[in-house]
């Protein structure tokens, strides 16, 4: 319960930093990242890993590509500390350009650099 106040309270400090107030952002985001993805048949799951950024990885459910989309943008934001008043109200996402399990794969943000 008191992870659910502290979670909501700093969302509202930065709805009220970022949208109120109007506070400049800069996250230097790169503009696509490469990902090796393998599948783990057993757990029925979809490991994906960055060589390029040490500890940014996901495990995903594997029939759903759209939840795979979604934890991949999730651990990038996470990664490189863009707060998540930010990362939820932001029109664009990192997607993936192929992703087919045992090859490489590379999210992509589409307008280029997101925050700097």
């Amino acid at each position: 319960m008191l992870i659910l106040i502290q979670e909501h309270l700093a969302e509202f400090v930065q709805y009220i930093q970022y949208k109120i107030l109007r506070a400049k952002y800069s996250f230097p985001l790169p503009r696509s990242i490469d990902f090796d993805t393998k599948i783990d048949k057993k757990n029925k799951t979809f490991l994906i890993n960055s060589a390029e950024y040490p500890g940014l990885y996901v495990i995903a459910p594997l029939n759903d590509e759209q939840t795979t989309i979604d934890l991949v943008n999730d651990a990038i934001f996470t990664y490189f500390d863009v707060p998540r008043y930010i990362a939820k109200n932001t029109e664009n996402h990192f997607f993936p350009r192929n992703m087919k399990p045992g090859k490489k794969t590379q999210f992509v943000y589409p307008k280029g650099l997101a925050f700097a």
